[in-house]
């Protein structure tokens, strides 16, 4: 393919076909040539080796004690959103002058 977009095909018997873009034959004074590709910019930065680029990103911790820390931290939360239901459950029965329900830390058996 040259800089014009005229293509130039060789079978494997010898035959030589070439074929021009339509806009030849729509525009044939118009120039459809390209500026050849400005050269590569050096690189901004030294590499390791010849052929190493991004490294792949370490982990800091393994992640079976990433997701523990996340099971703790959900569970401390789920705690401390249960005795503030808790206690807002005991303040609501001593305004009504009745005695608060039993605490029971078991989860319903359903």
């Amino acid at each position: 393919m040259t800089p014009d977009g005229t293509l130039t095909i060789t079978t494997p018997t010898g035959h030589s076909y070439t074929q021009k873009p339509l806009s030849h034959l729509l525009f044939p004074d118009w120039n459809t040539t390209t500026a050849p590709a400005p050269p590569p910019r050096p690189p901004t930065r030294k590499t390791r080796s010849p052929g190493a680029t991004v490294m792949m990103p370490t982990r800091k911790q393994p992640r079976s004690k990433t997701r523990a820390q996340h099971i703790t931290t959900e569970r401390a939360a789920n705690a401390a959103q249960a005795a503030t239901e808790r206690a807002a459950i005991i303040a609501k029965a001593k305004a009504e002058n009745r005695t608060p329900p039993p605490d029971y830390h078991d989860p319903p058996p359903f």
